[in-house]
């Protein structure tokens, strides 16, 4: 690991970032802990449906959702447990139960991710580890019910594991 850090820059206005040299990536750990009826939430009789469903990858949120620090020689651990909602938006207006219908999963629920990392910090440097949550990111269109017209678009983020930002300074 280098000993300069830059602090994860978001791509655009998503709240999200590209995980960098300093970032080690853990998908997995995500478990759903909103209960389920064993369905979907069906939508409303919305004119407005999700057509064009597209996995665009995996991106590191940038809400930091856990951090520790420490000065070396010393080994820096941290093991995560947060729960962390699904985000999704939309251009045009829909519900999210339509959103939902057309995803495959509830974008209203919440998922607990959970990993850990551990980071080896030298002595007289002074380490810090920072967590993020990690998301799958969708794409999709918005589309009327009616003439199946493209009205607008939409993304959705859901949480699937937890990014580690590690740096000794």
């Amino acid at each position: 690991m280098a000993d300069h850090h830059a602090a994860p820059a978001a791509t655009s206005d998503s709240g999200l970032f590209t995980p960098t040299a300093h970032t080690v990536v853990k998908r997995g750990g995500a478990v759903e802990v909103t209960p389920t009826a064993g369905k979907l939430m069906q939508p409303r009789a919305d004119w407005v449906k999700v057509t064009g469903r597209s996995y665009q990858g995996q991106q590191c949120g940038t809400n930091v959702i856990q951090k520790t620090s420490g000065a070396g020689k010393t080994t820096l651990t941290m093991s995560v447990q947060k729960s962390v909602a699904v985000k999704w938006s939309a251009t045009a207006s829909i519900s999210a139960g339509a959103v939902s219908a057309g995803m495959g999963f509830d974008v209203t629920h919440t998922y607990t991710v959970t990993d850990q990392t551990a980071f080896d910090v030298p002595k007289g440097k002074f380490g810090t580890i920072e967590a993020y949550p990690l998301y799958d990111v969708y794409g999709f269109n918005e589309s009327s019910i009616v003439d199946g017209k493209k009205i607008g678009t939409g993304s959705v983020l859901k949480p699937v594991g937890v990014c580690f930002n590690q740096w000794n300074e």
